[in-house]
């Protein structure tokens, strides 16, 4: 189902990254999802301007997604090399989205990519890249269901702290049911 009202979308704040610190002084939080808060917290340092808070009225914070467009494409290409496309200008990247734990399964995500598929159109986007391990169900079956459709499948493998990552058209991947 739809999220029952459209919640305000805003530019991250200086607050934003505190909001993420209180999540992962939480000392019950399991490693998986302190692993993934503090991904979106080096995400904020790295500079990258292009995340917004999609908050409720009282201005909590309920998701944080980062929209990178064109224009930064220099900045995400010296901070990751090639693990993202080189966008075109009509094109953004949607990425490291970051639903707050107590907003989960909330149907909060589908109504923070409507907003910020909004914010793009704005600025001029026609076509919105994401990039989604095919590990990650959840996100995967989300993304779908919002109308988002694969293209390719990017496969990693991390081993000793170091990632390696294949990319591969949806086309070349085999169905292990098959």
């Amino acid at each position: 189902g739809r999220y029952p009202v459209p919640l305000p979308v805003r530019a991250i704040g200086a607050v934003d990254g505190s909001v993420l610190q209180a999540v992962l002084s939480d000392r019950t939080l399991a490693s998986e999802e302190r692993h993934e808060a503090s991904r979106r917290l080096n995400m904020l340092a790295t500079g990258i301007r292009t995340c917004f808070a999609v908050c409720d009225d009282s201005g909590n914070v309920r998701v944080l997604q980062w929209l990178i467009l064109a224009d930064e494409n220099e900045t995400v290409r010296r901070i990751y090399a090639d693990w993202y496309p080189w966008l075109a200008d009509d094109e953004a990247l949607m990425e490291h989205a970051y639903v707050f734990p107590p907003y989960r399964g909330t149907g909060v995500l589908s109504c923070a990519v409507d907003r910020i598929v909004e914010v793009a159109r704005a600025s001029g986007v026609a076509h919105i890249l994401t990039s989604i391990p095919g590990s990650n169900m959840n996100s995967l079956l989300s993304f779908t269901r919002m109308g988002f459709r694969p293209q390719r499948i990017r496969l990693e493998r991390r081993r000793f702290g170091a990632a390696t990552r294949t990319v591969l058209p949806v086309g070349s991947c085999k169905d292990p049911r098959a």
